[in-house]
């Protein structure tokens, strides 16, 4: 089996949409969690972006430029949503 190979930015998408989701269950774990709400929504919003920005880049989608940054020097893109 070929090894797969992930880009900087699909490896920071990804640990940005991991990041989130925990968030998200951390927010879940809080006493008050109807303060929570607000936060548990975005966290999670912000994990669904991530994980489509880390596959249309992973697939080399002609969409990306809509989702991500192109990085200054013109190679590649960075991992952040407009």
């Amino acid at each position: 089996m070929q090894e797969i190979q992930f880009s900087e930015c699909v490896q920071a998408c990804m640990t940005c949409s991991l990041a989130c989701t925990n968030c998200a269950s951390s927010c879940l774990k809080e006493e008050h969690l109807e303060m929570m709400r607000e936060c548990i929504q975005r966290c999670l919003d912000c994990s669904d972006l991530c994980q489509l920005c880390a596959r249309m880049t992973q697939k080399q989608s002609p969409f990306i430029p809509l989702a991500v940054k192109p990085r200054p020097s013109g190679r590649g893109y960075k991992a952040a949503i407009r």
